[in-house]
């Protein structure tokens, strides 16, 4: 959806299906003025709606994943059992993606996802999932660039901890 004026996507706030509606990138100056973008996020088949109230789990590390998630609204916590414990690694917000790694690799979940505040997710089915970055090579590439960041970063962390054992 896009608009001109008024700073209010085309429609209201909410979306004739009853999906929220809000801005997507950020403003664009162009020589009419400023072009907002908004995006809505709505429900397709093999796709769900979930809420979950803080603290609340979405999946645990070792459960069999089946669908990965997108963050409409709210944060999450992404936390590994070590052996000293259960361990926050990252926290991840509207918009991230998470959840696909179990798919990609026919795996089990790698980490335990909580809801850090109130938060919705919207699911999205393996086979959607496939489908849409066999058919979408730009979803394809963004999602192989966030697993390729994850693994960096994993990697950078391990490395550094390793440093300071002196390993």
């Amino acid at each position: 959806l896009v608009t001109w004026v008024d700073h209010r996507p085309f429609g209201g706030l909410v979306g004739a299906d009853g999906v929220k509606v809000g801005p997507g990138v950020p403003p664009i100056k162009t020589e009419d003025g400023w072009l907002l973008i908004y995006h809505s996020v709505r429900k397709t088949e093999g796709s769900e709606r979930f809420t979950y109230d803080p603290d609340q789990e979405v999946f645990h590390q070792g459960d069999t994943g089946d669908k990965a998630f997108v963050i409409v609204e709210g944060d999450a916590d992404v936390i590994i059992e070590t052996v000293d414990g259960p361990r926050k690694i990252v926290s991840i917000k509207r918009g991230e993606l998470f959840g696909e790694l179990a798919l990609l690799c026919d795996a089990s979940r790698t980490a335990t996802i909580k809801a850090a505040t109130s938060l919705t997710v919207m699911s999205i089915s393996k086979e959607l999932f496939l489908k849409l970055i066999a058919e979408d090579a730009e979803m394809g590439a963004r999602v192989t660039r966030a697993v390729a960041e994850r693994l960096e970063r994993t990697t950078r962390e391990r490395r550094d901890g390793l440093r300071a054992l002196n390993l």
